[in-house]
């Protein structure tokens, strides 16, 4: 079976259509800019082409870009320019903090990155553990203080 390419040309066409249907108005690109977000560790959480188009009748830019997620679906994500989102990095940057765009978690060659996260696991499992001792431990207490309660309420034979 063949394998269908789309040029650039394709790509373009499917995000200016997102933004006519999602935005409801027409656009017209302006260019394409690399955008890569990386956490204050300097791992990469995102990276790739992010495109930019002005609208009809609007001062304002629209950012788009598609992504495909862990089970390999395409969505097409279109921000709009506003007070707070005035580059391609800051759209991307809103789609991550309101989980519209997932984080992408490249595997890691480093041995080191794997004990980190695996010592980092660790320890959340033995605060977890501990959480569930301490919540067994309340629960019990508010049973016998329901039971002791009443008790008092029921009347003296």
């Amino acid at each position: 079976m063949d394998e269908v390419r789309y040029t650039q040309e394709d790509y373009l066409d499917k995000l200016k259509a997102a933004i006519l249907i999602e935005h409801r108005c027409a656009p017209m690109h302006k260019g394409t800019y690399f955008v890569q977000e990386t956490t204050s560790n300097g791992e990469t959480v995102w990276e790739g082409d992010v495109e930019a188009f002005s609208l009809s009748g609007q001062s304002r830019t629209c950012y788009a870009w598609q992504h495909a997620d862990n089970t390999g679906r395409l969505k097409i994500f279109a921000v709009l320019e506003n007070q707070f989102i005035d580059s391609p990095s800051k759209a991307v940057q809103a789609a991550l903090f309101t989980d519209a765009q997932p984080p992408v978690h490249p595997f890691s060659n480093s041995f080191e990155t794997l004990k980190r996260l695996l010592v980092e696991c660790k320890d959340r499992i033995r605060k977890i553990a501990m959480t569930v001792e301490n919540l067994d431990a309340t629960i019990e207490t508010v049973r016998q203080t329901r039971e002791l309660i009443a008790q008092k309420r029921q009347p003296s034979a």
